[in-house]
């Protein structure tokens, strides 16, 4: 096969990997929904194979599960998985927050602040999806500051999800709390641009308490 025909079947499969991985980390597809080749073929306008090998890659990571007749769903989270997300997603942040207080660069914060605009924007119009998608870039974001690679690469092979079960339009995500949610953020940033790692750390930890 011509290396430009391997490329393309290549690139093909990375781009349906990256993007039903993106949208089950966000939740963008609810926890339970099925799955299937035709579907996301057609959605993504690849082929068949990439879909199924991409599938079979993110059941692999954990990002799906299978159904009692067979089949891809989005993983289903119970309460002690979620226990369990949000010690590992502490223990890499708090770490990478501390590193970030003494490497984190300009243009490490402008990019933080940008996310947290982009974020206050998206919670000020109700978009409670566009919300949870800042707030995803904005903690890989916080990791990449570190400036340590190897912790980078972990928390993204890490495939943390957001909370599971609060990204939905219910009165968990109301105007008021998406803002109190953009407000957070950006204390976040102040406090690592003042090298305050106390108070980032606590934010931090506040953050998941909800």
């Amino acid at each position: 096969m011509p290396q430009r025909n391997q490329m393309a079947i290549k690139n093909q499969y990375e781009k349906a990997y990256k993007q039903i991985r993106h949208q089950l980390i966000t939740q963008e597809i609810p926890c339970g929904e099925r799955l299937t080749e035709q579907q996301w073929a057609r959605k993504l306008e690849v082929n068949r194979a990439d879909i199924r090998q991409a599938l079979a890659r993110l059941f692999a990571e954990g990002l799906l599960e299978n159904g009692e007749k067979g089949g891809f769903f989005a993983r289903t989270y119970s309460p002690q998985d979620v226990d369990e997300i949000n010690e590992a997603r502490l223990l890499l942040e708090i770490g990478a927050a501390r590193l970030a207080i003494e490497r984190a660069q300009e243009n490490d914060i402008a990019d933080l602040e940008q996310t947290c605009e982009h974020m206050t924007l998206m919670a000020q119009n109700s978009y409670y999806l566009g919300v949870y998608e800042a707030d995803l870039r904005f903690h890989k974001q916080l990791v990449n500051a570190a400036h340590n690679t190897k912790l980078s690469q972990i928390y993204n092979l890490a495939n943390i999800p957001l909370l599971p079960g609060l990204i939905t339009a219910d009165t968990t995500n109301t105007k008021e709390n998406l803002i109190r949610t953009a407000n957070e953020h950006s204390q976040m940033v102040s406090a690592l641009r003042q090298k305050d790692a106390e108070k980032l750390i606590e934010l931090l930890i506040n953050g998941l308490k909800k």
